[in-house]
């Protein structure tokens, strides 16, 4: 491999410090290139010369077309690249055209009768350059929409200009042009593509023709029962269909790719699969499968532990897990690692606990409120919301809770008032 495509930055301290690659290679005492008895660096540049006074191209692509591959390798070996080669043998760099539209590209191929024209090729598009576009496409493409006269180079003058294409196609003098191709759809005539469809054995369903058959039949379904066609849905995978279809597709060397998520779920993996319908032949596992399957089951849950913690797992982690532990939350078990299932679980135990605590004044016996009441009743500070709140709950009132259990009732209420919501602003 070449020194410039194995090492970028080696190569370019070669060009800083060396004239050449060659200079390069004979100042490390190496072998020269295969291409030293055909090429050197005069040769190189007198070629280049002698490209450029009969006319040719100087530009990479236009130079290997022509054959000239080994020209090539010898520039970037000799010279250190075509533009610095262009330097050496005092050649102008060659002007670089971009998004030109035909009339220009026309005018270009022109002979320009003043020195003026030629420096001004490459000026901004005016009004008159947009209307002379716009003209000779309408002459030339009169059938053109308008989201293909978008994709010409001259739309963004165009619309700097005028506003808008309309705008300019009216300054321009024309009429009913570009374009506007509106699709009409009714029920004829989704029931016609269904069926176009259906005969030229394709499947998919257009964005237009999806939001056609909803618009008139309300689903993809009812508009292909309408259309007397089968339904594109098929039902969900049995193990008994599954390992048919897996052998049918072996016979023709189908390794059933497009099956593997079904396999996944009837059986843990594709090879699982395959194994049960008697498959012969090799298994088809990808490298890092293939890697895996020498790991021990201890190998498996220790790099099972460094990707949870790192954040994400394999699908590879996945399926190796599934098939030696039989699924993922059985081998996050193993590994002592948090398992989404028992996390969720632990969460609704957690949120269980707070409500259990907060509604504890539910189940407080009568007794239980009288001796609270008893005990709040020696100092008299402000009684707590759960007190008042069971008192309601088992006596109807905290007048009575304290009738019932002898004491005086507050005198001022405001502190034993049971706290209400604030009303929403």
């Amino acid at each position: 491999m070449a020194v410039f495509k194995a090492d970028g930055p080696l190569f370019r301290s070669l060009l800083v410090h060396f004239d050449s690659l060659a200079a390069a290679r004979a100042a490390a005492g190496l072998p020269g290139s295969r291409r030293e008895s055909e090429w050197s660096k005069e040769r190189v540049l007198d070629e280049l010369r002698r490209l450029n006074e009969s006319g040719a191209s100087m530009k990479y692509r236009d130079l290997l077309k022509a054959g000239g591959r080994g020209l090539v390798d010898a520039i970037t070996e000799y010279a250190g690249g075509l533009q610095r080669a262009r330097k050496l043998a005092g050649i102008a760099t060659p002007k670089v055209v971009r998004n030109a539209s035909p009339a220009k590209l026309a005018a270009r191929a022109r002979p320009a009768k003043h020195a003026d024209q030629d420096r001004n090729r490459h000026a901004p598009y005016t009004a008159a350059d947009v209307i002379r576009i716009l003209r000779a496409l309408h002459r030339t493409r009169p059938d053109i929409t308008v989201m293909e006269l978008y994709k010409n180079s001259a739309i963004s003058a165009i619309v700097r200009l005028f506003g808008s294409v309309d705008h300019a196609v009216a300054a321009a003098g024309i009429e009913g042009w570009p374009v506007r191709k509106f699709e009409s759809w009714d029920r004829a005539r989704v029931l016609r593509e269904l069926r176009a469809n259906a005969r030229r054995g394709i499947d998919v369903v257009t964005p237009k023709l999806r939001h056609a058959c909803f618009t008139y039949f309300g689903s993809i379904r009812a508009a292909r029962t309408a259309a007397g066609l089968a339904q594109l849905a098929r039902e969900p995978w049995t193990k008994e269909a599954l390992l048919d279809e897996l052998r049918r597709r072996a016979r023709r060397g189908d390794f059933g790719a497009d099956l593997r998520s079904a396999a996944r779920r009837l059986f843990g993996s594709i090879e699982n699969a395959r194994r049960v319908a008697g498959i012969a032949g090799p298994v088809r596992v990808w490298p890092s499968q293939r890697a895996m399957a020498a790991w021990s089951n201890a190998k498996v849950l220790e790099e099972l532990r460094k990707r949870v913690a790192k954040g994400w797992v394999t699908d590879t982690i996945r399926d190796v897990c599934r098939e030696r532990f039989g699924s993922i939350d059985a081998a996050k078990r193993a590994a002592g690692v948090p398992v989404r299932v028992d996390m969720l679980k632990a969460a609704w135990v957690q949120r269980r606990a707070k409500a259990d605590a907060r509604y504890e004044w539910r189940r407080w016996s009568r007794d239980v409120i009288k001796r609270k009441l008893r005990a709040w009743n020696t100092h008299r500070g402000r009684m707590p919301r759960d007190l008042l709140l069971a008192c309601k709950h088992r006596f109807g009132s905290l007048k009575q809770a304290c009738a019932a259990a002898k004491i005086e009732p507050p005198r001022s209420m405001a502190n034993a008032k049971r706290p209400t919501r604030k009303k929403a602003a």
